[in-house]
């Protein structure tokens, strides 16, 4: 399984690649084309537009996985605003 690749919120998809997937467990007789993965997202989550997973390869995809993985070494947690000082 993938180490670096969190998906807890359904755009988080829009980075993962197919070969992403299928390391994550997707069996690749079920899906051998990212417009296959992009048909099972879409009855899941038929709210968001799929189609930027098309266009999130590349640069934009590598981005999307260098800031999951920061964020992942680096968890970062803000005071809490209710919080009085001095």
């Amino acid at each position: 399984m993938i180490k670096n690749v969190s998906l807890s919120q359904p755009e988080d998809w829009f980075s993962v690649t197919l070969t992403d997937a299928h390391e994550m467990g997707l069996p690749k007789v079920l899906v051998k084309h990212k417009a296959q993965l992009v048909e099972l997202l879409k009855g899941k989550y038929p709210h968001l537009k799929w189609e930027k997973m098309f266009s999130m390869q590349g640069r934009f995809g590598q981005q999307r996985r260098l800031e999951q993985t920061v964020k992942s070494l680096f968890p970062v947690s803000l005071p809490s605003q209710n919080k009085q000082c001095c």
